[in-house]
């Protein structure tokens, strides 16, 4: 045993001054719930048109056409019943409740929504920092800029968007899985280009006119995201359209099979706009030829 008898020193006595000493390690950084702007302004612009539609959805028979309600708020949907049974007179008089069902869920997805927006702004506060996925803020401004909500708050921010964009994106899936297992009942009946116009894409708003398609080779990298867009929405449309699974490609297989791969092709970064171009000026074309539609598609799955 080590004995400290006989050492010729004394210990010193301890300092016992306090000292600022050095964290071994560095404070993580306080974690905060930190959407985009350009979120929050998608919000109050999809917000507004669910209730629109729901309205219109949970107010029927009187907000139908001849109805008491219906001029002139729900006008628009007198064309919409035509082309999606599911929002017209059949669904209504035969009673089918997925209607109904999908109206009485938005009301919910939207309390949420709102619900989130709430704790934003009345827990939150705006930060200059970049919001996640925008351009820069000195591009684009305070839309490229975030809000931040830090502990509990944010986590329920979290929890409460979250849950509701699950929501809305499994009732969008239901929405076209009704369609797949009904042999397409009440979307079935549309031509080719008003199912894509007026079922898939608000014409006005998302659908570039045939005469930007006249130049692909000279269109910027933004315009070349545009219409490669475009192009998969055509796609996968056409993979619903009944006919797709009758018609046969030059191989011998059927062009539904053959549209997942051209759905690959569109998304890589090696795409040829010069290949897809002339089935974007047929399916765009103010008079549609769908047999010619189908060719060019023909075409492509044998490039």
């Amino acid at each position: 045993m080590v004995s400290t008898r006989g050492h010729p020193q004394d210990f010193p006595e301890p300092d016992l001054t306090p000292t600022k000493s050095t964290p071994s390690r560095s404070r993580k950084a306080k974690w905060a719930h930190t959407p985009s702007n350009v979120t929050i302004l998608w919000l109050f612009i999809s917000l507004p048109l669910v209730a629109w539609d729901t309205g219109y959805v949970m107010l029927r028979p009187y907000s139908m056409p001849g109805g008491s309600l219906h001029w002139p708020i729900w006008a628009p949907y007198e064309l919409y019943g035509k082309v999606d049974y599911i929002y017209g007179w059949k669904a209504f008089n035969e009673t089918n409740g997925f209607t109904g069902a999908q109206g009485a869920l938005n009301i919910i997805e939207s309390l949420m929504y709102f619900y989130y927006l709430y704790i934003l702004f009345a827990h939150g506060r705006p930060a200059a920092a970049r919001g996640r996925g925008t351009p820069k803020p000195s591009v684009v401004g305070f839309l490229g800029q975030q809000r931040y909500v830090d502990g509990s708050k944010g986590a329920l921010a979290v929890l409460v968007g979250f849950s509701a964009a699950l929501m809305t994106l499994s009732k969008t899936i239901l929405y076209w899985l009704n369609e797949y297992f009904s042999g397409f009942e009440n979307i079935g009946h549309n031509k080719f280009m008003d199912l894509v116009l007026l079922w898939i894409i608000p014409k006005p708003y998302s659908t570039p006119h045939p005469s930007r398609l006249s130049n692909l080779k000279n269109i910027t990298s933004d315009h070349f995201a545009e219409f490669q867009n475009i192009a998969l929405v055509l796609l996968s449309t056409l993979q619903i359209i009944p006919a797709a699974r009758l018609l046969r490609s030059s191989s011998g297989r059927t062009l539904f099979s053959e549209l997942p791969r051209l759905n690959s092709a569109i998304t890589s970064d090696d795409l040829d706009l010069d290949r897809i171009k002339p089935l974007l000026n047929t399916a765009l074309a103010d008079n549609p030829d769908d047999v010619l539609i189908w060719d060019q598609v023909n075409d492509l799955s044998a490039a």
